[in-house]
């Protein structure tokens, strides 16, 4: 069992939960992929945040302060980019172009202010 800084990538585990038929999944799917995220995850959103085609992650600590990014190297696994700090704790994360520059940008949804904050990307895709 991982700890509780650990998000554990499994989609068989996902897949058998969902269908109760895990045989039925494994054909389709690769070795789970891990990384350590600091503050554990509450919250997961996927989008292209850096410039290649593989979908990368983005993912709210517990206390819902700070927002990770994990890139997807493809082949090589995930690795743990860089974090952002928010103003104050947030409850959802979403990830789309919002401003039309080409450049995936995330959102986060603030409830003590009634809020929701944009979060300009830097990468382009």
């Amino acid at each position: 069992m991982p700890g509780p800084n650990l998000f554990v990538l499994s989609a068989a585990a996902c897949c058998a939960a969902a269908t109760g038929a895990r045989a039925a999944c494994n054909s389709l799917l690769v070795s789970p992929s891990s990384v350590a995220v600091p503050g554990g995850v509450s919250t997961l959103a996927t989008g292209r945040v850096n410039a290649d085609a593989a979908l990368d992650i983005v993912a709210l600590d517990r206390a819902r302060t700070t927002l990770h990014v994990i890139f997807n190297s493809g082949a090589d696994g995930f690795s743990l980019g860089p974090a952002t700090a928010l103003p104050e704790a947030a409850t959802n994360v979403a990830l789309a172009d919002v401003n039309a520059d080409s450049i995936t940008d995330a959102i986060v949804a603030l409830p003590a202010t009634q809020r929701i904050a944009v979060l300009p990307g830097r990468l382009r895709r």
